[in-house]
């Protein structure tokens, strides 16, 4: 599974979830390398891929998971989700 395709399943499990299901996500996605807050603080220029894009993405649910903040994922689902529907529609 490509981190695109782990973005939208990530995207669809918390949009649809409950706290308790939406919290099992992030041990999901430290299991495929992603950590809290990846590639936060990196120039632009950093992001060439869209690999490296949806790292950012997944970087930041499990901040937003960690730290509760239930509000700020509702702008999440809603950036990211556009996004990576649009990756995986080019595809």
């Amino acid at each position: 599974m490509s981190k695109v395709e782990l973005l939208k399943l990530t995207v669809d499990k918390v949009a649809s979830g409950t706290v308790s299901s939406i919290t099992g996500i992030v041990p999901l996605l430290e299991s495929r390398g992603i950590v809290e807050n990846m590639h936060v603080g990196q120039p632009k220029e950093f992001f060439s891929t869209d690999e490296e894009i949806a790292e950012w993405y997944l970087g930041q649910y499990i901040s937003i998971i960690n730290q509760e903040s239930w509000f700020a994922m509702n702008s999440l689902i809603n950036q990211s989700g556009a996004w990576v529907e649009s990756k995986l529609n080019s595809m």
